[in-house]
């Protein structure tokens, strides 16, 4: 505020300029002094709220902002890959639509080449017809040839008696080169079936021995896997344990640790209250010696002024004693100065009431300001809080919906081995029936055989002993007409 220009407007030339001099560059100087300063450490309270408000602003700002650009980037990713998976799914599609369509092509093709056209059949049927001509014409050459052969032969004696000459002697050797074939036949039917009775007493007691080995090696399979699917499921049953109890452990750890945080955040929420009203009565105290320090040195300023003024007075009253009607005028001068000071004084009185009612509503405001900054900042801390047990429940709810999804996947993957073990019996039972089968099949085979051969060494022995009756009969015959 500033001092009202009248304040020594009619006392320019006094005696006592001095004193209001003094008076001038102590109260109201102090008083600035003191207002710039509290109104500089507001002013620095202030810019220090309005910058960590800020920065807390720019810090919610970059959050959001961070996970946007990471779902955009995550959604561009998504597309990309959909993209890729569509263009390689569309080149796939044509790849088969041309191989289709080549294939469709060639079968075409293939089709068309096996019907034959009308020139292709008369071709082929002229030159089937050379061929049967042809193979008739030499058929025909070679019976004339050999009738005239046999016409010539029947027409000389001479060759008919070498042809019955002939005739017998290669008779004679035939019989005792079928006797001597027989006979060998014979030897190497009895070494064949006794080397076939030994390979196949071999084969049997392979047979029984490998049957004996497959059964072996599947009871061992079988003990095998059940001793492993029984270590999965021991497993499987530590692994679920051990998942619990980390769950467990990992739920009562948050939720220690959230306890302690919330202890630790009532904890500074006291500490912050308590601060505060410590600020505030330092504040109250500072004001009040303040108020005081200001009252003592007004009343020490007023003491000495008066002291001044009256030493001021009895030195002119004395420099003066001869000039009443001057000394008069100054006793009368200092009774106007006195009456305007303690005028000034109310008024200086009435404006520091003035400045503490300012400074009081400015700090009542100030204290508003930081009511509504603490209580939006207990509400940030409130939705922080509610959004990180939500977080954390969602991510409790998804550690037992993986935990539930993995035991679901491990009774699976256990009734599907189960089922493969019993696929793989199954198809070990019927690969031992089917070799049992086909062993059988091959007994089978090997018994027609053996009666096969002994039928065909029947009719053979018969028809070499007709054979045997025939030629002695044509022996017989022959020798009566040599007879």
């Amino acid at each position: 505020l500033e001092l009202p220009p009248r304040r020594f407007a009619s006392h320019r030339a006094s005696p006592s300029r001095r004193v209001d001099a003094a008076m001038a560059r102590h109260a109201p100087d102090y008083a600035i002094m003191k207002r710039r300063a509290e109104e500089d450490r507001i002013a620095g309270h202030v810019a220090a709220a309005r910058d960590k408000n800020k920065a807390m602003v720019m810090a919610h700002f970059e959050q959001r902002t961070g996970a946007r650009i990471e779902r955009r980037a995550a959604d561009a990713r998504v597309r990309k890959a959909k993209a890729s998976l569509d263009a390689d799914l569309d080149r796939r599609r044509r790849k088969l639509a041309q191989l289709l369509e080549d294939e469709q092509e060639q079968y075409e093709r293939e089709v068309e080449a096996t019907f034959e056209t009308p020139e292709q059949r008369k071709q082929r049927l002229f030159a089937r017809a050379k061929e049967l001509r042809a193979k008739r014409e030499a058929a025909r050459k070679e019976e004339v040839a050999r009738r005239n052969f046999e016409r010539l032969r029947a027409g000389t004696d001479d060759l008919r008696k070498m042809d019955s000459d002939h005739l017998l002697l290669t008779a004679t050797r035939e019989r005792a080169a079928q006797l001597a074939e027989a006979e060998e036949k014979a030897r190497r039917d009895r070494e064949e079936d006794e080397r076939m009775a030994i390979e196949w007493e071999r084969l049997r007691q392979e047979k029984i021995a490998r049957e004996e080995r497959e059964a072996r090696e599947a009871a061992e399979r079988n003990r095998e896997m059940v001793e492993a699917l029984e270590g999965q499921v021991g497993l499987l049953k530590e692994m679920t344990a051990e998942e619990r109890a980390k769950e467990a452990e990992d739920a009562a750890r948050m939720l220690r640790a959230w306890s302690e945080e919330e202890k630790a955040e009532k904890a500074r929420e006291a500490a912050k209250v308590e601060a505060e009203r410590i600020e505030r009565l330092k504040v109250r105290q500072d004001n009040e010696v303040t108020a005081r320090q200001r009252a003592l040195e007004a009343g020490k300023e007023f003491n000495e002024d008066m002291a001044r003024l009256q030493a001021t007075l009895d030195r002119e009253a004395g420099e003066e004693a001869a000039e009443k009607a001057a000394a008069e005028r100054r006793r009368l001068e200092a009774i106007e100065h006195r009456r305007r000071l303690e005028e000034q004084m109310a008024v200086e009185k009435e404006e520091q009431g003035e400045l503490d009612k300012l400074y009081a509503e400015e700090q009542e405001r100030e204290w508003r300001k930081r009511e509504m900054q603490w209580e939006a900042e207990a509400a940030a801390r409130e939705r922080l809080m509610k959004d990180v047990d939500a977080s954390r429940r969602e991510h409790i709810a998804k550690v037992e919906e993986d935990a539930r999804r993995a035991r679901e996947e491990d009774k699976v993957r256990a009734s599907r081995t189960k089922e493969e073990i019993a696929a793989e019996d199954a198809r070990l039972a019927a690969e031992a029936a089917r070799v049992k089968a086909k062993n059988l099949q091959h007994q089978k085979e090997l018994f027609n055989q053996m009666r096969l051969r002994e039928e065909a060494a029947a009719k053979e022995a018969q028809a070499t002993y007709l054979e045997g009756r025939l030629m002695a009969r044509a022996e017989e015959g022959y020798q009566k007409q040599l007879a």
